[in-house]
Order: C-alpha cells, then structure tokens, then sequence
C-alpha cells in the first residue's frame, strides 16, 4: 500500500535541511513539468 501524505511528510521532516532542500527542489520541478505548455501561454498572454 502507498504511503499517505502524512507518512511521507514525517518522513520528509527529519532528513537533514539540504536533502529537504532537493526533495522540495525536486517536487516542484516535477509540477512544473507537468503543466500543459499552452495552458502557461495561454495565462502569460492574458497577464
């Protein structure tokens, strides 16, 4: 069974702060790569 949010988050807590660093780095990366590209270009030419 996957682990919950909480789990994860537990764990996440007590890695040292450059670890949590490039998790953080990494899961906001993984974000950004899955935003559909015409989507963005679509909210930047509205802006």
């Amino acid at each position: 069974m996957p682990m919950s949010f909480e789990e994860i988050f537990s764990e996440a807590k007590i890695l040292p702060n450059d670890s949590r660093a490039i998790l953080a780095e990494k899961l906001v990366a993984s974000i950004e790569d899955d935003r559909d590209p015409l989507v963005t270009k679509s909210h930047l030419d509205e802006l």
